[in-house]
This record gives C-alpha cells, sequence and structure tokens, in this order.
C-alpha cells in the first residue's frame, strides 16, 4: 500500500525531480503505513515537520538570494 500511494505522488510531481522531496515523501510514508500507532506518525507531528523545513528552507533561499544576488 505504501508503495502505490509514493507512486500515485510522484506521477501527480512528476515534474519536480528533487531527491530530497522524494525522500521525505517516503520516509511520510513509511511512517504512516508500517507504524500508525507511534508518536512520530500523527497527523500533527508529520503536518508540523514538513511545515517547519518549508519555513527554514524559504527562508534559508531568502537569505542566500539576499547576499549572492539572484542564482
Amino acid at each position: 500500500m505504501a508503495s502505490v500511494v509514493l507512486v500515485l505522488i510522484l506521477i501527480v510531481e512528476i515534474g519536480v525531480s528533487n531527491a530530497a522531496i522524494t525522500a521525505s515523501i517516503a520516509s511520510s510514508v513509511f511512517l504512516v503505513f508500517v507504524v500508525p500507532h507511534s508518536i512520530a506518525s500523527s497527523t500533527r507531528r508529520l503536518f508540523g515537520g514538513h511545515l517547519v523545513a518549508v519555513i527554514v528552507g524559504v527562508s534559508a533561499y531568502a537569505a542566500l538570494q539576499a547576499v549572492v544576488g539572484d542564482p
């Protein structure tokens, strides 16, 4: 089941070939389907972790763009 969900997500995001996105999706799918009753598998923690990662990534990109300029 986890493989099917991962393949469907990757088909939807066919234009994105970034390994970091694939790894984060795969690890989240693994947590949800293999250990569904774990604290780390809760919706709040998964969504919050991805939200924090997006905020940190966008902030780092903005800071680097301000220092280096347009890539």
